[in-house]
Order: C-alpha cells, then structure tokens, then sequence
C-alpha cells in the first residue's frame, strides 16, 4: 500500500519556514505600523475602528493578504521553491504555525494579527490560493 505521506519528507521545508517567518515578520511590521500610525492620528483611529463592520473586513483583510504575501515572497525570494499545490499547502501550514508562535508571545503589539480562528484560517488559504492560482498544476 502506497504511503501518502511519503512525499512530505521530499518538501524543501527549511526554505518554506523561512520564507514563511519573513511573510509573518513583514505582516508584523505592517500591523505595528498601522497601530503607531492610528495611535498618532486619532481621527484615522475612529474611522477606522468604530465600525464593526470595517473591523471584519479589515481582519479578514489582512489574513487573506497574509496569505497572498506568503506566496509573493516564496515566488520572490525563494526560488529554490517550485511553488505547486503540495508545497502550497506546506507554506499555509508553516504561516499558519507561525502565526500561532506571534500569537501566543507576549510583548508583540497586534492590531489586526491578534489570533487565529477559523476565520482567519481560511482566510490565509482563501488568499493564497488565490493569488497562487497559476502555480496550482
């Protein structure tokens, strides 16, 4: 019987956890920038954050960018990385523990980064298949 797990251990897994950590850290650094940037101009702050609709949004938003960002920086600055479907799927794995580490360390401000759920979970896929479509075959 054929091992369907077999083809994990052929991945290049030290480039996609590197390219994922710069996807995180770039992502990290946007978001403490738009919180210095709203804490700076308190109008930009009630406009943006007193809707609880345009918080979903922009939530969403960024895990979904979260997820296109993984796949700009693995096509990139990873080359070494045939981006294919199986590899994808790798990359979302590593962004997605990484974004549990960011999460759960204390001293990161987040402002949209603040978690992960299931929302934010398909929202990384649903952006990074997305914008990787053409790498899907």
């Amino acid at each position: 019987m054929n091992n369907p797990f077999r083809a994990l251990k052929y991945l290049p897994w030290s480039a996609l956890v590197l390219s994922a950590g710069l996807t995180v850290l770039i992502a990290t650094a946007i978001d403490i920038l738009l919180w210095y940037a709203i804490a700076a101009v308190p109008q930009l702050g009630n406009a943006l954050l007193t809707s609880p609709i345009l918080q979903i949004i922009l939530f969403v938003g960024a895990f979904f960018g979260i997820g296109a960002l993984s796949i700009v920086v693995t096509s990139r600055f990873f080359r070494q990385v045939l981006l294919q479907a199986n590899t994808m799927w790798a990359l979302i794995g590593c962004v997605l523990l990484l974004l549990w580490v960011k999460s759960i360390s204390p001293g990161i401000p987040a402002l949209f980064l603040r978690g992960l759920d299931s929302i934010s979970l398909v929202a990384v896929v649903v952006g990074a298949f997305t914008y990787g479509k053409r790498y899907w075959r």
